[in-house]
């Protein structure tokens, strides 16, 4: 579907992965556990948010300094585990701003790394451009230029790769937001945007005023025949990053639906993770019981009816 007319099924079916310092020397075992947790509750899409980022790879490199903890080779584990789950599994490469030189060679230079070490992989289905773009940037802005230029790469070598981008937006004119992604969709020839809804941020963003952005982006994306994914946050910066409570989760969720033809979260392994705290687990077995009640069937997480 290009900008489903249809919408997505009322659930979660994939999320980002924050790959940072903090988890690089996480063990096959303990990614297994994750991929457990998100596979029992029907997803079956990660995206890498970025696999380096300053000056570091999150990975062993030799195209960059390799982090420390990443001697492990943590994006390997993730391929694996996600290829044992039957996973899709989108990298994501350099996070990092400057020129539009700067910030495509160091994708470019990062995907062919990745490409070298992990093409192989038949978890790996695609790329994800992390700089994140916002509101309606101008036609030749640094990082429209950037996405150009990275996509044109992934486009050319990895042909049957789709490549995913996901900008975010404050309250302004929706019009104004439509034709400005209208114009770069057409340049930068990606193949998916994911919209970040805001809702979790402390940007005025709710479940009620998004709606005239996702159907200008909805539009925007239809006519340039590039698949529309919600980004949906399941934090709450408001209130020191906590996780959602599951009754905001679900009405993100109903909102959002009919314009997208999936919708993502950022994201589990921060944010809703069971074994994290009682705030994560809560949010998680609420959504398992949500996920329940559409199938009419056993509760995936405790194996049968509360």
């Amino acid at each position: 579907m290009n900008g489903s007319a249809e919408g997505a099924p009322e659930k979660l079916e994939g999320t980002f992965l924050q790959l940072n310092p903090g988890n690089l020397a996480r063990t096959e075992a303990q990614w297994k556990k994750e991929f457990d947790a998100v596979k029992a509750i029907g997803m079956d899409t990660l995206i890498i948010q970025f696999c380096g980022a300053n000056g570091k790879a999150y990975y062993p490199s030799t195209a960059f300094e390799t982090a420390a903890g990443a001697e492990g080779d943590p994006v390997r584990m993730i391929l694996r585990q996600a290829a044992r789950m039957r996973m899709k599994v989108f990298l994501g490469l350099y996070s990092d701003w400057g020129s539009a030189d700067e910030m495509a060679s160091r994708n470019i230079r990062m995907a062919e790394d990745l490409l070298k070490r992990y093409g192989r992989f038949k978890s790996f289905v695609g790329w994800y451009i992390p700089q994140e773009a916002s509101n309606a940037p101008a036609i030749d802005s640094p990082v429209v230029e950037a996405f150009q230029r990275t996509a044109a790469w992934c486009r050319e070598k990895t042909p049957g790769k789709p490549v995913g981008i996901a900008p975010y937006f404050g309250l302004h004119d929706p019009e104004a937001f439509y034709r400005a992604w209208a114009a770069i969709l057409k340049k930068i020839e990606i193949h998916i945007l994911m919209l970040q809804d805001g809702v979790g941020c402390d940007r005025h963003l709710d479940t009620k005023n998004i709606v005239p952005y996702l159907e200008a982006m909805a539009r925007a994306c239809r006519e340039n025949k590039v698949r529309f994914w919600s980004d949906l946050e399941t934090f709450r910066i408001p209130r020191n990053w906590r996780p959602a409570p599951v009754e905001e989760l679900l009405e993100q969720i109903r909102v959002e639906s009919p314009f997208v033809e999936k919708i993502v979260i950022f994201e589990f392994h921060h944010h809703m993770n069971p074994e994290s705290s009682e705030l994560h687990r809560q949010l998680y077995e609420g959504y398992a019981d949500h996920l329940r009640k559409m199938k009419g069937t056993k509760s995936p997480v405790t194996g049968g009816k509360r």
